[in-house]
């Protein structure tokens, strides 16, 4: 007990290692969460870019390409003012339903794609499938009853199966798979 004179530089050093030890399990805790939310966010961006493009612009995309009939012969098209989206198939609205491989949009197997959304780039592939309505098994041979009562007088529909691709930054992906009714 007579010789505590370095008692106190000792205690002051522990103290001083715990401190740091703290300090730095804290500063990489918190590197680790600013990746995390870094991630986070190119996958969101990612996400609702691919999912606003599949959901919201490719039904109208698809209703002017029956009503003109596709986009013209030029491939691709570039539609818009600053030339960003591009249909590469033009008559993409006739596509029935193929191999599931074939289905499945990537940069080089797409009807339609969109670029420069953001940090995202969106490539689509459309599908059609035709049918009867609900409740208008019938429709086909109304035809012959007269004018308007056949499967072109509201009977038939198209439902069509929209599948996007999203790739943005950092090597983030979103697939987006959805449909569309339309109406003949």
């Amino acid at each position: 007990m007579r010789n505590q004179e370095g008692s106190a530089l000792l205690i002051a050093v522990l103290v001083m290692v715990a401190i740091t030890i703290i300090g730095v399990i804290a500063i990489q805790t918190s590197s680790t969460e600013l990746s995390i939310a870094a991630h986070d966010k190119w996958h969101k961006m990612t996400f609702f870019g691919t999912d606003g493009v599949t959901s919201e612009i490719t039904p109208e995309l698809i209703e002017q390409a029956i009503e003109e009939r596709g986009f013209g012969d030029t491939t691709p098209v570039a539609y818009g003012p600053s030339g960003d989206l591009q249909v590469h198939v033009s008559d993409f609205y006739l596509n029935e339903e193929g191999t599931c491989e074939a289905n499945i949009p990537s940069p080089t197997n797409r009807d339609v794609e969109i670029a420069n959304q953001g940090e995202t780039s969106v490539y689509l592939r459309i599908y059609g499938d035709t049918e009867f309505s609900p409740g208008n098994a019938l429709q086909l041979p109304e035809g012959y009853h007269g004018r308007g009562k056949g499967a072109a007088g509201g009977g038939a529909i198209i439902i069509y199966n929209v599948r996007g691709l999203g790739i943005g930054a950092n090597e983030t992906k979103a697939r987006i798979s959805t449909r569309y009714m339309h109406v003949i």
